[in-house]
């Protein structure tokens, strides 16, 4: 789906799951952007973010990694910009598996919501 200049990943969130890119990055829309509450054993990681994203069909929540923080603090990543994630992981150690942003560039200024997104259901593989 493309909006403008701002494309994101056909099925781009099944595949940040599937892990299946081959090392293709994956261009996704970030709907939002919340600060998570710190905890006494956490003190020493800093700031920890969660982002929830979109390829304009599926959402899902993604953790960022504290490397990738000073797009926060620059101003940088914003609500509704797009953004090519070049490297995650995926967490399957907790009930439901959970993604983290390793390294993000911001490709696009926010944009309009792209799509009519559903969470997706990364336990089942499916939206």
């Amino acid at each position: 789906m493309t909006i403008g200049m701002a494309e994101v990943t056909s099925n781009g969130v099944a595949h940040l799951f599937a892990q299946d890119m081959g090392g293709q990055p994956l261009n996704l829309q970030v709907l939002g952007i919340e600060k998570l509450p710190m905890t006494e054993d956490r003190e020493h990681l800093g700031d920890r973010w969660k982002l929830l994203l979109s390829d304009g069909s599926a959402s899902c929540l993604a953790a960022l990694s504290s490397s990738e923080n000073h797009l926060l603090s620059e101003n940088v990543l914003r609500e509704l910009c797009v953004v090519q994630i070049k490297e995650w992981s995926v967490n399957h150690s907790h009930a439901k598996p959970f993604c983290i942003a390793l390294r993000v560039e911001v490709i696009s200024a926010p944009v309009g919501k792209i799509g009519n997104p559903v969470p997706y259901n990364a336990s089942a593989g499916a939206g």
